[in-house]
């Protein structure tokens, strides 16, 4: 990911790619305007996360924190590749959760990693505001396949179990029309650390 960046960002030359964890990096005395994580909140030690934030913005520099669950639409095909995926060994997939479970408000369904008690309860951050967008995508068998192989929960399996849980998975959706109708939900955790 971080080589991709390089190449996207070749073109402004005050950008600067630093590989590392987040608790370990050194702001070596600068201050950003902006800090955002995608997906990985729930990674960083919650001992220390705010403060981590807190010291690398700038006063009234913004954190913003995302994430992008997915729902499986049709409660049947839920049902069927959770089989799949228990008969393989398979957990956290894409297709693991029903879309029925997200509610409308940012945050729902991602409980205990939705941030807004801890920021508030922090202190040091003010314009707290949470957004949800909602959008329905069908993929074709193919595509789907294609996505999911390239999921860490997929990538890591034996190569005979991977090519065993993807042709059962092209089973049930090739049944069921050739294709898989998802939600995909995009929250936004937004902040400002006190001027």
């Amino acid at each position: 990911m971080a080589e991709v960046l390089r190449r996207n960002a070749a073109p402004y030359p005050d950008v600067r790619v630093e590989v590392g964890g987040f608790e370990e990096w050194d702001a070596a005395g600068r201050r950003f305007g902006l800090l955002f994580a995608a997906t990985c909140w729930h990674w960083f030690d919650p001992e220390r996360r705010w403060d981590l934030v807190h010291e690398a913005l700038e006063p009234g520099g913004a954190v913003a924190l995302f994430w992008n669950p997915h729902g499986v639409l049709d409660p049947g095909v839920y049902e069927e590749l959770a089989e799949v995926d228990r008969r393989f060994g398979v957990a956290g997939s894409p297709h693991g959760v029903p879309a029925a479970t997200f509610g409308a408000e940012p945050g729902q369904g991602e409980e205990p990693f939705w941030p807004e008690g801890e920021c508030r309860a922090d202190g040091r951050f003010t314009d707290l505001k949470a957004f949800r967008f909602r959008q329905e995508t069908r993929y074709a068998t193919e595509r789907y396949l294609g996505f999911l192989a390239s999921v860490s929960s997929y990538r890591v399996l034996p190569a005979e179990q991977l090519d065993g849980v993807l042709a059962e998975t092209a089973k049930v959706l090739d049944a069921r029309g050739g294709g898989i109708d998802m939600l995909h939900v995009s929250d936004l955790f937004l902040a400002r650390r006190r001027a």
